[in-house]
């Protein structure tokens, strides 16, 4: 399952396998689909857009109400994409 949207992921399917070691256990790991992964990093489509919290003091923008949550970090990326030129984001 992914951690971001709680999906399954799906063998095909780009994902990120991220360590995690909570009070010192060793061993343990985190998996998200990859724009899921990237979502976390770079925010939301309303955070790349201004519109969020960050930028906007009272304001709840955030994912599109209308995606999915895995929905929602593919736009974000795209978006993402769109603005930097088409730069890669190797992991």
């Amino acid at each position: 399952m992914c951690i971001h949207c709680g999906e399954t992921i799906e063998a095909g399917d780009d994902y990120q396998v991220v360590p995690q070691y909570p009070s010192g256990e060793h061993g343990s790991e985190t998996r998200y689909h990859r724009d899921c992964f990237l979502r976390s990093i770079i925010g939301s489509v309303a955070h790349l857009q201004g519109r969020c919290s960050c930028f906007v003091v009272g304001s709840v923008e955030g994912d599109p109400p209308e995606l999915t949550r895995r929905e929602a970090a593919s736009a974000a990326v795209r978006l993402f994409h769109e603005r930097t030129g088409g730069a890669p984001m190797n992991l």
